[in-house]
């Protein structure tokens, strides 16, 4: 019983009050923002794609600082007083508040269950998203560890000579898997490409080379860590739908991005069409990250 007391008025407590405030504001920030960067990316749909990623990006981020902004630029919230100074006043002038203030009341008593269920609400969310990224990344770290092989030459001095034309500096390795159906990308400090199982075999040299490029300029790119920055802001900010489109804008806008630096060093956007087209065939659904 005590501990049901305790946890009660810890979420009947101003903070939580003001962040139960910061969680309301967020719902018409995030669409404002939204909204805007929504125009932007009609007014860019002919522009290229890397504009557009970065005009994406810039959208997450703002909606990230939005909450922290509206945290340290709130007034001492008035629903998290007003109903003690109703009773209060009350007590002291009993009648005197049938009417005026009477739609005070009914604020607080509207407001003041909000400000309590909604950050709880949000915690629970936000543990269950954080859970399972955590748990993505921990099972995407082992698609390097379990059940792979090492991918013969001539493949990882074309991986290396690649590399060079991307300006990427950090040793790649090259290994198959089982357990991937689709070529991807894992870690950042170390990376490593993994193929499925039989793509060596499958694909057009020239159609595998390109698809290598792709995962390269992910590298080259830094998208592991900027999508592991966009699964953080997920979580954390899951509740609004705001977020969910413009992280999805990003993702889209980011294979784009990769296409058109995978055609400056191949010469030939051709090929990395029909190496994405026979890939899609071989039952694989695109290029990306392993990340979760």
């Amino acid at each position: 019983m005590n501990l049901m007391n305790l946890m009660l008025e810890f979420l009947q407590s101003p903070g939580i009050s003001r962040f139960g405030e910061v969680l309301l504001h967020f719902f018409w920030q995030g669409a404002a923002v939204a909204a805007v960067s929504a125009v932007l990316l009609v007014v860019l749909r002919r522009a290229s794609a890397l504009l557009r990623y970065r005009v994406a990006a810039a959208t997450l981020a703002a909606l990230a600082l939005l909450p922290v902004v509206t945290w340290f630029g709130l007034p001492v919230t008035p629903l998290a007083t007003l109903a003690p100074a109703v009773s209060m006043a009350r007590d002291s002038h009993p009648g005197v508040l049938e009417n005026g203030s009477e739609s005070g009341h009914l604020l607080v008593s509207w407001a003041q269950p909000v400000l309590l269920w909604l950050p709880l609400g949000w915690f629970a969310g936000a543990a269950f998203l954080v859970v399972r990224l955590v748990g993505g990344g921990w099972q995407a770290q082992r698609l390097g560890k379990v059940a792979v092989q090492p991918i013969g030459s001539p493949w990882p001095e074309k991986v290396a000579e690649l590399a060079a034309r991307l300006g990427v500096r950090r040793s790649v390795r090259l290994l198959e898997s089982l357990q991937v159906h689709t070529p991807v990308v894992v870690g950042w400090l170390s990376p490593i490409i993994i193929l499925p199982a039989g793509l060596i075999v499958g694909v057009a040299p020239a159609y595998l080379e390109a698809l290598l490029a792709h995962e390269l300029a992910h590298l080259r790119r830094h998208d592991y860590l900027v999508n592991f920055l966009q699964r953080v802001v997920e979580a954390l900010l899951f509740y609004h739908p705001a977020v969910w489109w413009v992280s999805e804008r990003i993702r889209c806008e980011r294979e784009l991005c990769c296409d058109d630096l995978t055609v400056e060093v191949l010469g030939d956007r051709r090929v990395l069409a029909q190496a994405l087209v026979t890939l899609a065939e071989s039952e694989s659904v695109s290029v990306g990250l392993a990340l979760v």
